[in-house]
């Protein structure tokens, strides 16, 4: 793609940019937010496992922001670093974006991993909060963490 190719396909930016982010490219939270204004009602996430689940950009949000509240209101500040572990879901991305929106930095954590590797990591990584699954969550539980938690399914959907 040339120079002038990618200006003109990033061009929409320029109605949000210092309105929305300042700089040439927004963070990860902005662009998802500038996306939500653009395409409110289109499909963003979608999972078939265990059951059908479909988020458009508008409700992605939504929950975002829900969670987001959540972890500031538990003492997430800006910079914190918050441990995420989970199998691939919407769910996952949504609190991922929550990380961000409250100022938190994402400690990825891989899944797999044992409770107790879990959480020699978040020790290491200095975490402050954890987002994990519901069976990820229920086995961490145990380990008596000191860690503001959040467990982000349940069998009947998102859990806010």
């Amino acid at each position: 793609m040339h120079d002038t190719e990618e200006r003109e396909t990033w061009k929409f930016l320029d109605a949000y940019r210092n309105k929305m982010f300042t700089g040439r490219w927004p963070a990860i939270d902005r662009l998802f937010r500038i996306t939500v204004q653009r395409y409110p009602d289109r499909p963003c996430f979608v999972s078939f496992d265990p059951d059908y689940l479909s988020l458009n950009y508008r409700e992605a949000l939504e929950k975002a922001e829900k969670i987001s509240a959540y972890l500031t209101g538990n003492g997430i500040a800006k910079g914190d670093r918050v441990a995420l572990t989970g199998k691939n879901s919407p769910e996952w991305a949504v609190s991922y974006l929550a990380v961000l929106s409250a100022g938190g930095i994402v400690v990825p954590i891989d899944y797999q991993l044992e409770p107790e590797k879990i959480v020699h990591l978040m020790d290491f990584a200095g975490v402050k909060g954890l987002i994990a699954d519901e069976e990820k969550y229920d086995r961490l539980k145990d380990k008596k963490t000191p860690y503001v938690s959040f467990a982000f399914r349940s069998k009947a959907g998102l859990r806010f």
